[in-house]
């Protein structure tokens, strides 16, 4: 019975119609390629009073911005990020201070991943990100019941930047 199957088998690959010649088509572009590098110019101040403001605007246009965060890791261990705000000044966050939600989930290294690498040893670190304003999917009006106070406002954060060397003075827009 073996033998039969197999001089059957043999003789249908022998019989067959040879395979067509490989289409001709563009080499694929690597899946790994890097983002353009994008050029930021200065926009409001931190300390600007319509800074939320311009921010809205740049979420509806959906606009790349580079923002100065500061992290506050909660303790030496860094096992999450429970604070962080607009700009650039490791004291403790004023009444007046932007409290963000960030959300890394676009990044394929996580935020917590780079800041670990990247932060010097500490509590809080200052670092620049790049980001866009407003969380990456609406959230529910039944989600307002468990809304924070002081609210924390949604960052939805594309890339890790550096640790801020200097003070930051100016949020930055993608041109």
């Amino acid at each position: 019975m073996l033998p039969a199957l197999l001089a059957l088998v043999l003789g249908a690959c022998a019989t067959a119609a040879p395979l067509a010649p490989p289409l001709e088509t563009a080499p694929m572009a690597s899946p790994m390629t890097p983002a353009p590098t994008l050029r930021f110019v200065d926009g409001p101040a931190l300390d600007d009073a319509q800074l939320l403001a311009w921010l809205g605007e740049q979420q509806a246009r959906g606009s790349t911005l580079r923002l100065p965060v500061v992290v506050d890791f909660g303790g030496p261990y860094r096992l999450g990020v429970p604070r962080a705000w607009l700009g650039s000044d490791l004291a403790a966050p004023g009444p007046s201070t932007v409290l963000l939600d960030l959300d890394d989930t676009p990044m394929s290294v996580s935020l917590m991943d780079h800041l670990r690498r990247a932060c010097p040893e500490g509590e809080r670190c200052a670092v620049w990100i790049e980001a866009r304003w407003g969380a990456p999917v609406a959230m529910p009006a039944a989600m307002a019941a468990f809304a924070e106070d002081p609210p924390r406002l949604p960052v939805t954060v594309l890339r890790f930047g550096e640790v801020a060397a200097t003070p930051a003075v100016h949020v930055q827009i993608a041109r």
